[in-house]
């Protein structure tokens, strides 16, 4: 496949946490981005740097994990 090719198939998402009051939107907005991505059949590239797990993110990922899923059923993160 071209780099061209590929390119046209290319979404990144990154896992900046956003955290704050609007958590359930924050989950809404990004899984449906993703979903769409993997409903797709594009690639996802997660841009994950190190972070220190609150239990907000633990909460805001968990939340996030339950909104996207594969074709297969699985979990995409």
């Amino acid at each position: 496949m071209r780099l061209s090719e590929l390119m046209n198939k290319l979404r990144i998402a990154s896992c900046q946490l956003p955290v704050n009051d609007g958590i359930d939107r924050n989950v809404s907005d990004v899984g449906r981005h993703m979903q769409k991505a993997t409903t797709e059949d594009v690639h996802l590239l997660h841009n994950c740097m190190p972070m220190k797990l609150t239990p907000e993110k633990k909460l805001w990922l968990g939340k996030l994990s339950s909104h996207v899923r594969h074709k297969d059923g699985q979990s995409a993160l």
